[in-house]
């Protein structure tokens, strides 16, 4: 019984800032991620974005919320009307770190979760028209994380750490300063989970376990970008479904972009999508 609360909890890390759980010894997991680029439009300069959420994660038998902060940096690899002699789209580099934090009970048991995403990722423009435009992205994902569960005077501490990779793709469409991005993404991890757990009622006994996680998910959602401020508020709402869990994640997550692709795309009035 024990053992099973336990690795139902196992809570995994996810990328470009995520969350992950992990629904040990099923095939089916979920995660927490934000929307993934730093900047829809690709004008000359860096673009940079600092985000902030509210998460809140839902399944049987437990309820967890929190916030979780996020930072990406973008570097063009090229920008529109550099070296090209045909219609110009763009790419770029980016990474990106955060730290999510959430906290949540259930039925006899409250529990503790942090994690630190990393990620590292290529983005390819594929279609611009008018300020519409198509982006894929992918890249690779890293995170570490660690919940703490308190049950009656017992307790348990889970190290997880997740190395996978994500993909996806981003639409954006204008309409004057406000750029509209619905997206999609994809991710896998793998990774492990190392649990020490402590019995003191009755006393008193003490034992470990490490369990292997490999996790699977793909997510969706939109953007709205105000072009003037900078500002993207976004929504996310991700699901994921087996024979002995169901689990509803929702983000509610508000940004702030900058840099000097950000002004360039102002002053031009470059309109090519969202975030």
């Amino acid at each position: 019984m024990l053992r099973n609360t336990l690795v139902l909890l196992a809570v995994a890390g996810l990328f470009t800032f995520t969350v992950e759980a992990a629904l040990a010894q099923s095939d089916s997991n979920f995660t927490i991620s934000p929307p993934p680029l730093a900047y829809p439009s690709y004008a000359p300069g860096s673009a940079e974005k600092i985000s902030l959420a509210t998460i809140s994660v839902e399944a049987k038998g437990f309820e967890m919320s929190g916030a979780s902060f996020n930072y990406v940096s973008r570097g063009n690899i090229q920008s529109p009307g550099e070296d090209t002699d045909v219609t110009p789209l763009g790419s770029a580099f980016s990474v990106n770190m955060g730290l999510t934090q959430l906290s949540g009970e259930g039925t006899g048991f409250t529990m503790e979760y942090i994690s630190f995403p990393f990620g590292l990722g290529y983005e390819k423009e594929l279609f611009n028209n008018d300020g519409n435009n198509f982006i894929a992205f992918g890249g690779m994902t890293y995170e570490m994380s660690t919940m703490e569960v308190e049950f009656g005077k017992n307790n348990s501490t889970t190290y997880i750490s997740m190395l996978g990779f994500k993909v996806g793709g981003q639409m954006t469409f204008t309409a004057g300063s406000l750029k509209i991005s619905p997206f999609f993404f994809m991710t896998q991890a793998s990774g492990s989970a190392e649990t020490g757990t402590y019995i003191y009622d009755p006393c008193c006994a003490s034992f470990s376990d490490t369990v292997d996680i490999n996790v699977s998910s793909s997510a969706y959602g939109f953007d709205i970008l105000h072009t003037d401020s900078g500002i993207t508020l976004s929504s996310i709402l991700q699901q994921a479904i087996s024979d002995k869990s169901e689990v509803n994640i929702t983000i509610l997550q508000i940004s702030y972009s900058f840099g000097g692709s950000v002004d360039a795309d102002r002053k031009s009035g470059l309109d090519i999508n969202v975030q």
